[in-house]
């Protein structure tokens, strides 16, 4: 087991990412507001009985065959009032909102985030021509299917997008402490306006913290003048981080997220070099 996986918390398992899924016995001709209904109505019983991940979104549990689902997706129409109100003015019922999940792809409930993301990504590669935005995958907790896994959960969630984060945060630091350790790296790589800019806005006139008031750009080409990078990943990869670093950071902008194949490209490629920069 990679010990760097003990670290991920258990708020970003797929349990906890994905939408619920509740077995209701709804019948597919049954309308979409008798549906939320009793959605919200089961929903309310099981938070005072068992923990629930904080979400109004829920899906229900249609019908299972040896290797597929069908789950009656109400996500949007749970949380938006103005869905709710279109679908019921134009007599959707739980079938209008049925999709049939495969159970070849399916991922426990105990998975983490990465192993989710990468299984989805399988299935839009095999599936969906490579693009994710389609798929859906079941979450099981043993025989059960207790959840549906898409790509919001999984890319565009808040704690998903603060883990990615925390890692790239530690690769910027694991490249200060690499650069630190021979001067260099550093000097030679950083033009005379980059390293003006960084001396201004450094509290301390040490050389941790002239490289610790530098962008991740810097830091970028201080690995690309280097080559060290190469082992880990190409130069136009070395070039995905920074876009991917701010997108985390700044989660109202708006911006689509990145591919996931280039979102697990990077966490890859950076829980490999963090280790391997601290051992130079």
């Amino acid at each position: 087991m990679d010990p760097w996986l003990h670290r991920i918390p258990k708020s970003l398992t797929a349990g906890h990412l994905c939408t619920p899924v509740i077995d209701l016995s709804c019948p597919r001709e049954e309308s979409v507001e008798m549906a939320v209904d009793r959605i919200r109505k089961a929903l309310d019983a099981r938070r005072q009985s068992v923990e629930l991940p904080s979400t109004r979104r829920a899906a229900i549990l249609v019908a299972r065959s040896r290797d597929t689902v069908d789950i009656a997706d109400f996500d949007w129409l749970l949380e938006d009032p103005l869905w709710l109100q279109e679908a019921i003015d134009e007599d959707d019922t739980v079938s209008t909102h049925t999709r049939t999940v495969s159970l070849t792809w399916a991922v426990d409930s105990s998975d983490n985030f990465i192993e989710a993301l990468t299984k989805l990504h399988a299935l839009g590669v095999a599936e969906h021509k490579g693009d994710i935005h389609g798929a859906a995958l079941a979450v099981l907790d043993g025989e059960h299917v207790v959840g549906l896994l898409r790509e919001e959960h999984l890319v565009d969630s808040l704690p998903v997008r603060v883990a990615v984060l925390s890692i790239l945060l530690e690769l910027e630091e694991s490249i200060i402490e690499w650069a630190l350790a021979d001067p260099q790296r550093w000097q030679s790589a950083l033009s005379s306006g980059r390293l003006d800019k960084a001396r201004r806005q450094a509290k301390r006139k040490s050389d941790r913290a002239l490289l610790g008031a530098t962008q991740f750009c810097d830091k970028r080409d201080i690995l690309k003048k280097s080559g060290w990078h190469r082992t880990f990943l190409t130069q136009d990869e070395l070039e995905w981080i920074e876009p991917i670093r701010n997108w985390c950071a700044h989660t109202n902008d708006g911006s689509e997220g990145p591919p996931a194949e280039r979102l697990l490209r990077i966490i890859h490629a950076a829980r490999e070099m963090i280790p391997a920069l601290r051992l130079l």
